[in-house]
């Protein structure tokens, strides 16, 4: 069982990484460096993820988005998050709030 511990220890490494490198994003993100964070997110998405990842790369990049009144591109990920974000967050109900409130995502 020896190879199957190395593969253990790496997978938690990496998933070490994802966290932290998806804390200092959302941290970057919180702080108003957004370049950062998207970075974070559009690389997360090039690469071998979850779909929780996934989830939470489009929700991000919406977010971004919708900051600089990117709403094409806003409402595109956002359209991904909800078909991959199964349960009802708080997250899921911001997004689907601003769908219902905010008419010119709907384009």
């Amino acid at each position: 069982g020896d190879h199957r511990d190395l593969h253990r220890v790496d997978r938690r490494q990496r998933q070490m990484c994802i966290e932290t490198g998806r804390e200092l994003a959302v941290f970057a993100f919180d702080n108003r460096k957004p370049s950062v964070a998207e970075r974070y997110f559009r690389r997360l998405l090039e690469s071998d993820r979850t779909p929780d990842e996934e989830a939470d790369a489009h929700f991000y990049l919406g977010v971004l988005a919708y900051g600089v009144e990117d709403l094409e591109s806003a409402a595109g990920h956002w359209k991904i998050f909800l078909e991959l974000e199964k349960s009802n967050t708080k997250r899921a109900e911001y997004v689907k709030g601003l769908f219902a409130e905010d008419k010119r995502l709907e384009k």
